[in-house]
């Protein structure tokens, strides 16, 4: 578990790279910004969908287009970060459960990620439901 002072800093959800406040549920992690998993969907609606666009129309800290779903490696780091159905995650909203990934596997598979125990799970139905969450590269806005 992350020190008090992460832990109460993440249920402000404060932005310290930013200087400003982010609305509750979003996250700042490894220069991205995490909007919170809240939406369950198929593989086939998300590709070109412009789900993360929709799930963040009011463009927090100013963040208007951009939004894209996360890769493996980036929802590996979240769950790095925190890890074991992290208490700091669902304190904030999030559910962590299979995470979709932007990733194609070499087989032509898609990849997912459980934010609960870190496992990465492919699979080849395409109409699968799990749960979406969208970043966005601090750096650029």
């Amino acid at each position: 578990m992350k020190s008090p002072t992460i832990f109460f800093s993440l249920l402000l959800a404060s932005c310290m790279a930013c200087g400003e406040s982010l609305p509750i549920g979003y996250v700042q992690s490894g220069g991205l910004l995490w909007a919170p998993v809240k939406t369950k969907d198929i593989w086939l609606n998300l590709a070109g969908s412009g789900v993360c666009t929709r799930e963040n129309p009011v463009g927090v800290l100013g963040y208007t287009s951009g939004w894209r779903q996360p890769t493996r490696e980036e929802l590996l780091a979240l769950y790095a970060a925190y890890p074991n159905n992290s208490p700091e995650l669902r304190a904030q909203g999030w559910i962590l459960s299979y995470t979709w990934s932007s990733t194609l596997g070499a087989a032509g598979d898609y990849e997912d990620v459980s934010l609960y125990d870190g496992s990465v799970h492919r699979t080849y139905f395409f109409a699968t439901i799990d749960y979406v969450s969208c970043v966005h590269n601090l750096r650029k806005r």
